[in-house]
C-alpha cells in the first residue's frame, strides 16, 4: 500500500507541477505586460514628485534627498550612469521616456524602471521588490502546502481500494497455486482489475473442470480396460487346456473382440486428448455439408436398415451451404451423433439442415426415449452414459464408452461452433449442431 501510494502521489504531483509550469509559461508574457503597465502608471506619479523635490536642491544634495524620499515610496531609488543601460533600454528611454524590466518568479515578481534625469547623463532607477502584494507571500506558501495535502488525501482515497483488490487477487492466486480451486476473485474491482479477476476465475474453473475430467477419465479408463484384459487373461489360460479346435477358435474370436474393444477405446481417448490439447479454432478445407450428410445417410441406412434416416434441406436454393474446417473432425462429430441416435431410436431419425446467419444448423432428431433436462449437460462429460440402448442396436453400432458426445463437443468448440440437446417432436432427443459459415450465393 505504501509503495503504491508513494508512486501515485509522485506521479500526480509531477503532473500538477507540469500543468502549472505550462500554464505559467503560456500566461507569463501577458502577465508581464499587465504588470509593466501598472508600474508605469504608479511610478510616473512618484517620479514627478521626486523631480519636483530634487529641483529645490543643488545637485550635490540630490543623493541625500533621494535617500530621504525612498522612505516614503515602495521603491529603491538610485542614480546610475546612462551608459550602464543596455541598448534596448536606452532605445525605450528615447522613444517612451521610460524603460521597464520585469522579472517574474515562483513566489515574487520584481519590476525595475528607469527615468531620465533632465540636464544630466544619469537616469533614476526605481526597483520594486516583490512587486505583487509582498504581504501575501505566506498565503502562497500555505496554499501550496494545502494543495499538496489535498493531493495526498485524494491519492490515498484512490490507491486504497486498488491496493485492497490487488492484495485480494494475490491471495486468490496463492490459494489457487496451493490447490484451493474453489476460491474466486472479487469481480467488483475497478477496470482493468475486474477483467483480471474474471480471467482468474475462468482459469480456476477450467483447471477445476480439467482435474475433475482427469479424475473421471483415470477411473473410467482403468474400469473399461480391466474387463477386456481379464477376459483376455481368462481366454489365454483356457487355450492351454482346450483340445477342441472349434472351442479354441471361439476363444480366439473372443480375444479378437476384446482387442478390438481396447483399440476402439484407445482411439477415442487419443481423439479426446487431441481436441483438449489444441482447442483453438482450425482452418481447413471447404466442405459441402449436404453432400457429406447424404454420404453418411446412405452408410448408416445400410448399417441398420430397420431405422429410417431422413434428410431434409431447408436452405435457400442459391445459398452457399459450404463450411470451412477439418472434414475428418466434422465427419467424426456427425457420425458420433448419428450413432448415438441409432442406438436409442425406435424406427425413425430425421436430419435437417437450415441457415440462420451467421449459423448453419444441423438438427438430428430420433424417436427414442429422449434425454431428461437435468441430464442434458452431463451427457457431454467423458465416460458419462445414462442408459443402455437395445442389444441389437448396440451390437451393430458398436460398444459405447461415453466419449462420443464429449468428442462432439470438443470438435464443435474447435470449429467455433456449439452443440445443444433439446426435446424432439418425434418423441426422443434432438441434437442441434451449429457451425459458423459465410453466407453468399452459390455460383454452381
Amino acid at each position: 500500500m505504501i509503495k503504491l501510494f508513494i508512486r501515485f502521489y509522485i506521479g500526480i504531483t509531477l503532473a500538477v507541477v507540469a500543468a502549472l509550469t505550462a500554464g505559467s509559461i503560456f500566461l507569463d508574457s501577458q502577465y508581464q505586460q499587465t504588470l509593466a503597465q501598472d508600474h508605469r502608471m504608479h511610478s510616473r506619479a512618484v517620479n514627478d514628485l521626486v523631480n519636483i523635490t530634487l529641483k529645490q536642491y543643488p545637485v550635490e544634495q540630490w543623493q541625500t534627498q533621494l535617500n530621504l524620499l525612498q522612505q516614503k515610496y515602495p521603491y529603491q531609488l538610485t542614480f546610475i550612469p546612462l551608459d550602464k543601460l543596455t541598448a534596448e533600454q536606452r532605445a525605450q528611454l528615447q522613444s517612451k521616456g521610460i524603460a521597464i524590466t520585469i522579472s517574474t518568479g515562483l513566489v515574487s515578481d520584481d519590476a525595475t524602471l528607469y527615468y531620465p534625469v533632465a540636464g544630466t547623463d544619469q537616469v533614476l532607477r526605481y526597483i520594486a521588490k516583490n512587486a505583487t502584494n509582498p504581504e501575501y507571500d505566506w498565503l502562497f506558501v500555505a496554499s501550496m502546502l494545502l494543495l499538496m495535502l489535498m493531493l495526498a488525501l485524494a491519492v490515498y482515497w484512490l490507491a486504497k481500494p486498488v491496493s485492497r483488490h490487488i492484495n485480494q487477487l494475490v491471495s486468490v492466486s496463492q490459494k489457487i497455486g496451493e490447490g484451493q480451486l474453489q476460491v474466486r476473485a472479487d469481480t467488483r474491482a475497478p477496470y482493468p482489475l475486474n477483467e483480471l479477476a474474471a480471467t482468474m476465475n475462468d482459469m480456476a474453473r477450467q483447471i477445476e473442470q480439467l482435474l475433475k475430467q482427469q479424475e473421471i477419465m483415470t477411473g473410467a479408463v482403468a474400469h473399461e480396460l480391466r474387463a477386456p484384459l481379464a477376459n483376455l487373461r481368462f481366454a489365454l489360460d483356457m487355450t492351454h487346456s482346450l483340445k477342441d479346435i472349434e472351442a479354441l477358435q471361439q476363444h480366439l474370436s473372443d480375444m479378437d473382440q476384446d482387442i478390438d474393444d481396447m483399440g476402439q477405446l484407445i482411439d477415442e481417448l487419443l481423439t479426446y486428448a487431441r481436441l483438449n490439447s489444441s482447442p483453438q479454432p482450425v482452418t481447413g478445407e471447404e466442405i459441402d455439408i449436404l453432400a457429406l450428410l447424404k454420404t453418411l445417410q446412405h452408410k448408416r441406412n445400410k448399417l441398420l436398415p430397420g431405422i429410417d434416416i431422413e434428410l431434409l434441406d431447408k436452405t435457400p436454393v442459391k445459398q452457399n451451404r459450404g463450411l470451412t474446417g477439418s472434414k475428418s473432425d466434422i465427419t467424426r462429430a456427425l457420425t458420433n451423433v448419428l450413432t448415438n441416435a441409432q442406438r436409442y431410436a425406435q424406427k425413425q431419425i430425421r436430419i435437417e439442415v437450415s441457415l440462420a446467419p451467421p449459423w448453419c444448423h444441423i438438427t438430428i432428431d430420433d424417436d427414442g426415449k429422449g434425454i431428461a433436462p437435468e441430464n442434458r449437460q452431463d451427457i457431454f462429460m467423458p465416460f458419462k452414459r445414462l442408459q443402455s440402448g437395445k442389444d441389437q442396436q448396440t451390437d451393430i453400432t458398436g460398444k459405447g464408452y461415453g466419449l462420443g458426445l464429449a468428442i462432439v463437443e470438443g470438435i464443435m468448440q474447435r470449429h467455433g461452433g456449439k452443440v445443444a440437446v433439446e426435446s424432439s417432436d418425434l418423441g426422443g432427443a434432438r441434437f442441434v449442431l451449429s457451425f459458423p459459415y459465410s453466407s453468399g450465393a452459390d455460383n454452381n
